[in-house]
């Protein structure tokens, strides 16, 4: 079994874990860090799709914020959502209904 690296307390270091991690991010369209990688740095990433709908490119904001539930964290969340949408609409992609 392949030993995951911790970086700080908070670093996701079981591949179960992991992968219901990830399912929640297909589910919710974007991933947060929660200081996992340096203790009080926060991110949001949100996908870029091409005219094919494939994921092409990851757009994030990096941040201290203080907590991923203060509202600045949750207006960088929404921000960056937009913004990567925007730019997959610029490079075709047509988000289905």
């Amino acid at each position: 079994k392949a030993q995951m690296q911790r970086y700080t307390p908070h670093t996701i270091a079981d591949m179960d874990t992991l992968l219901s991690q990830l399912a929640a991010i297909r589910e919710q369209g974007y991933a947060v860090e929660d200081g996992e990688y340096k203790v009080g740095l926060r991110s949001v990433s949100a996908p870029v799709y091409d005219n094919r709908g494939q994921i092409q490119y990851a757009l994030t904001t990096v941040g201290f914020f203080r907590r991923v539930s203060a509202e600045d964290f949750l207006s960088a969340v929404e921000y960056t959502v937009k913004q990567a949408l925007m730019l997959s609409t610029a490079l075709g992609y047509e988000k289905p209904l």
